[in-house]
């Protein structure tokens, strides 16, 4: 009795640390089946609509803190905190001081100028940039009210089921609940060089650090290898990102070398002046002139020998330095980051969301090795559009069905694949999932293959994850019998299993023997065959297209380990 009161009580504390958030150490030291019932989600069917919306009000959206945007006052004080500034600021009131109106309503026009120009382009940048990052905000598959769609990442909640798979940035702190030869390269957060394999059934101690917690994965981090499962434990500035975020908030933004230039020479040119000035002043009392004018000629000396021009010519350069580098598309926050940004050769960025949409269209089709290239109309998602051949007549539309080669070519591109297609209440297609994957599903809709009645006949039996190392992925089915699918007999995969293989053909060239003939017959895959394909798979990559190859193979039975060893070996090429 006294240990179930102390499981109530420790449950009830769980639960009450969900609302406050229990520690990031905590979540990987607690069973798989406690973490759902602290959370109050369910393991397959994830959060409801109206629960997650709840929970995003009480914790706020998924995001990294950003600093406030500074005011108006804020960004003056930064274009008049330059030592030079302060400089031009005191002549210009030591000019009014002495009767000099005009030169200190002159010296004070530039600093102005000066510091408009200044606050323009930097209020010009945020707004571009903030624009860029609506376009690129990251998007998080989840499984909400049983039914797996994309969401903003940032309207992730503790409770929520997240679907991972090769590729996919995480977008939240998540305790796995599956995981199927899942690595994950954890460099952002540990360093850790090469990718760190996950383990949803392992309960840590709970002073196991980062690097030691295979059951979770952490915000930031990229999956490159097989597949997961997790609910979200964590998010936005309480993540594990997000305490690294907030140490680095602290951090001192170190100044460019054009302001260290410009500071040293503000610091010397004021030295000089006062000493200057000082010498000036001393050799006059030694000549036994008046106080009050050796006083007048020290300061007018030191006022005119003031550059009062050169930060004006500065920010004028970098404004022109700006307007060439929006030429190429680069927008610049700081003017001062110019000289540096000027004399930057290479930049690695990602540009997936930012220059392009990260939508994916197969639009042509090689069957076999010695077919004709097929192109497919159509663009985006909408599953409608054409199958056209070219001909001496001009492009002549085919069945895709009635090419025996074509036929189980779509077929692959169906089934050895992890994405969804769906329709929207507005008629709009998305896909959940690799864009990739998303192309390849459409490509079969337009032919009038449905991925879940292919299912049903081809069920999958047993799969290998795509990684980065091998470029390839693979999954097995069982064969229907009789074997008929769609009105059309492929007599040459017999009863057993059939394994797709997919991957960029450079991977698939060195585990190809056969290949399919026009008529489905199997051919040797000789290097008349294989110079055919590399050639074609050549002029398709130069036309700027993602080219991937297809394969199969014929089981007896299902090995008792699947291994890229015992399945990826004695393939024949489809397209």
């Amino acid at each position: 009795m006294a240990d179930r009161h102390g499981e109530r009580g420790e449950a009830r504390q769980l639960r009450h640390n969900e609302a406050e958030g229990l520690p990031v150490s905590a979540w990987h030291s607690v069973p798989l089946d406690r973490v759902l019932e602290h959370l109050n989600t369910h393991s397959l069917a994830g959060l409801t609509e109206a629960e997650a919306s709840s929970r995003l009000l009480r914790f706020g959206p998924n995001e990294l803190a950003e600093a406030p945007p500074k005011t108006l006052l804020m960004r003056l004080a930064e274009q008049l905190g330059d030592f030079l500034v302060l400089i031009l600021i005191a002549a210009s009131v030591i000019s009014a001081a002495v009767g000099e109106i005009v030169d200190s309503l002159v010296i004070i026009g530039i600093v102005v100028l000066n510091a408009f120009l200044g606050i323009v382009q930097e209020s010009k940048a945020e707004k571009s940039l903030e624009r860029l990052k609506n376009l690129s905000a990251p998007k998080a598959t989840v499984i909400r009210d049983g039914r797996s769609r994309s969401v903003p990442a940032s309207s992730l909640v503790p409770g929520d089921l997240v679907l991972l798979s090769a590729g996919d940035k995480v977008p939240a702190d998540l305790r796995l609940l599956e995981a199927k030869t899942l690595k994950v390269d954890e460099a952002p957060l540990t360093g850790e060089s090469f990718p760190v394999e996950k383990d949803a059934e392992a309960v840590l101690a709970p002073d196991a650090s980062l690097g030691e917690r295979s059951n979770s994965v952490f915000m930031g981090t990229a999956v490159v290898y097989g597949r997961g499962r997790g609910v979200v434990v964590r998010t936005g500035m309480k993540t594990a990102m997000g305490e690294i975020a907030e140490a680095l908030s602290a951090a001192k933004r170190e100044k460019t070398p054009l302001q260290r230039d410009l500071a040293g020479l503000g610091k010397a040119l004021g030295v000089a002046f006062i000493l200057v000035s000082a010498a000036v002043f001393v050799l006059g009392l030694l000549r036994g002139m008046a106080v009050v004018d050796i006083f007048l000629t020290s300061v007018s000396l030191a006022v005119a020998a003031i550059p009062e021009g050169l930060p004006a010519v500065v920010t004028i350069v970098l404004a022109i330095g700006v307007g060439k580098m929006v030429e190429r598309h680069a927008i610049i926050r700081r003017l001062s980051a110019v000289e540096t940004l000027g004399s930057t050769t290479v930049i690695c960025s990602d540009k997936t969301g930012t220059i392009t949409q990260n939508q994916m269209t197969a639009v042509a089709v090689l069957p076999g090795v010695w077919g004709d290239t097929v192109r497919v109309t159509g663009s985006g998602y909408e599953p409608s559009g054409e199958f056209l051949r070219s001909t001496d007549e001009g492009s002549v539309p085919v069945s895709p069905l009635g090419d025996p080669c074509l036929r189980l070519l779509l077929r692959a591109c169906v089934l050895n694949n992890d994405a969804s297609l769906l329709e929207g209440e507005s008629g709009r297609w998305d896909v959940v999932g690799d864009p990739t994957e998303g192309a390849l599903l459409v490509l079969g809709r337009k032919a009038g293959l449905d991925r879940e009645r292919l299912l049903e006949d081809y069920p999958r039996a047993a799969e290998i994850p795509f990684d980065s190392e091998r470029k390839r992925m693979t999954t097995i089915h069982r064969t229907p019998k009789p074997h008929r699918v769609d009105g059309a007999a492929d007599d040459w995969i017999e009863e057993g299993y059939v394994a797709f293989v997919k991957g960029a053909p450079e991977s698939l060239y060195g585990l190809i023997k056969w290949h399919l003939g026009p008529g489905g017959e199997l051919l040797p895959f000789d290097e008349n065959a294989r110079r055919s394909v590399h050639e074609k798979g050549l002029k398709m990559a130069r036309e700027a297209l993602r080219v991937m190859a297809f394969a199969y193979r014929h089981l007896d039975y299902l090995p008792s380990k699947v291994t890229p060893e015992t399945v990826e070996s004695d393939l024949t090429f489809i397209g």
